[in-house]
């Protein structure tokens, strides 16, 4: 997965834990002929108490933010 890395001004690459999401008849070997192109989703995990922690430092009204 490409990451910015904003000291060296360049990108790397880092492995991270994902979620791929598909259809399965976009990973079925025989369907070659389908109409519509082959999609997916690739999601990054994250923690959520890190996302939370990431949100409250761009946004100081802790009203607006949606913490569990």
């Amino acid at each position: 997965m490409p990451y910015w890395n904003a000291d060296t001004a360049s990108y790397e690459k880092v492995y991270n834990k994902v979620l791929l999401v598909s259809n399965t008849c976009d990973v079925d070997s025989s369907s070659k002929n389908r109409a519509i192109p082959k999609e997916i989703l690739f999601a990054p995990i994250v923690e959520l108490a890190e996302y939370e922690k990431d949100l409250s430092k761009k946004n100081k009204d802790a009203e607006k933010l949606l913490l569990l």
